[in-house]
């Protein structure tokens, strides 16, 4: 095992234990996120485990999304965690629109157009989010690759995460919830 698979084996141990996840409702965790690169995991509490449950019939036993941030001001790990899945709309977080997806019914959401919830949905939707994830995150040296994302994903494999991922009936489920909701918006 080389010097980046060894980085990586304990990026992945990192993130696959929730004890090293912060909980969204934390003030700390904004300026905890690293202003670089890296990775994240999301975990969810009992009622957000309670949720992926009606999706799978199975409470999922790791994290429910990961993904990779770049090292562009833009894309920082701050600002993807923060920005993009924390307060963003569904139009600039994938991790966002599936919860939408998931959580509609229960929080009665509704699209302003295909890209964007309603102003009062958005707030809703970031609410649940306050209220019921965390996140685990690590640095990464220089801009992760995105074979770096895929060894993450294989290792983890978090529900929520359909691209690139096996077809699984939870994840079919999750693109017909998907769809459903971009019909909403025609």
């Amino acid at each position: 095992m080389g010097a980046t698979d060894d980085t990586l084996g304990r990026a992945i141990a990192r993130l696959a234990d929730d004890a090293n996840a912060m909980a969204v409702r934390d003030p700390r965790l904004r300026t905890a996120l690293p202003e670089g690169p890296g990775l994240y995991a999301w975990w969810g509490d009992a009622a957000a485990m309670e949720a992926m449950r009606e999706i799978s019939g199975d409470a999922p036993a790791g994290p429910l999304y990961a993904g990779r941030a770049g090292s562009a001001a833009t894309a920082t790990l701050r600002a993807r965690v923060w920005n993009n899945h924390v307060r963003g709309n569904i139009g600039r977080s994938t991790f966002r629109l599936t919860l939408a997806a998931v959580l509609r019914e229960e929080l009665h959401l509704e699209l302003h157009d295909a890209g964007r919830l309603t102003v009062q949905s958005n707030r809703e939707l970031t609410a649940w989010v306050h209220d019921h994830l965390a996140v685990a995150f690590v640095d990464w040296p220089g801009d992760a690759p995105e074979d770096t994302e895929h060894e993450v994903l294989r290792a983890l494999d978090p529900p929520l995460n359909l691209a690139g991922m096996d077809t699984t009936p939870a994840r079919a489920r999750l693109r017909d919830l998907r769809a459903r909701l971009a019909e909403t918006a025609r």
